[in-house]
């Protein structure tokens, strides 16, 4: 491999027609190529890419596209502090109904733990075990 030094400092300016404002200016410091790096399609959704794309060809700069990044993985616990098994779905179908508005969700299990009160006595219970097993199994 070929010696290289890789910097990546990050300066984020935020604001209406922040890129407008303050991309051409720190695009002027750095070379002719640049790299779009994003994930899906909100960011053609929302208008940023075409934003982008303007401001990027009129500082003559040549972009390459990097696209299909995923998001970073983030977990969520749901609670209800209820033993019954109707509280307990329609506490999950609401954040089901979140997670919906969440480009790249989605559910890789559900653990029922009932009957824990105290901080630590979920340890000792089959739902602890069941949880680590799906933690374990989640890619």
């Amino acid at each position: 491999m070929n010696a290289f030094t890789y910097s990546y400092p990050t300066k984020v300016y935020f604001g209406e027609k922040a890129a407008e404002k303050h991309l051409p200016a720190e695009l002027a410091k750095v070379g002719p190529n640049v790299l779009l790096a994003y994930g899906g399609g909100s960011i053609k959704r929302n208008g940023i890419y075409d934003e982008l794309l303007c401001i990027l060809k009129d500082a003559g700069k040549t972009v390459t596209e990097f696209t299909g990044i995923m998001p970073n993985p983030t977990y969520c616990i749901v609670t209800c502090a209820d033993d019954d098994r109707a509280s307990q779905e329609r506490t999950l179908e609401c954040f089901r109904g979140y997670a919906d508005c969440v480009e790249g969700a989605k559910e890789m299990g559900v653990v029922y733990g009932t009957g824990v009160y105290k901080p630590g006595e979920i340890k000792n219970t089959p739902a602890f075990t069941e949880a680590y097993q799906l933690g374990r199994s989640v890619r």
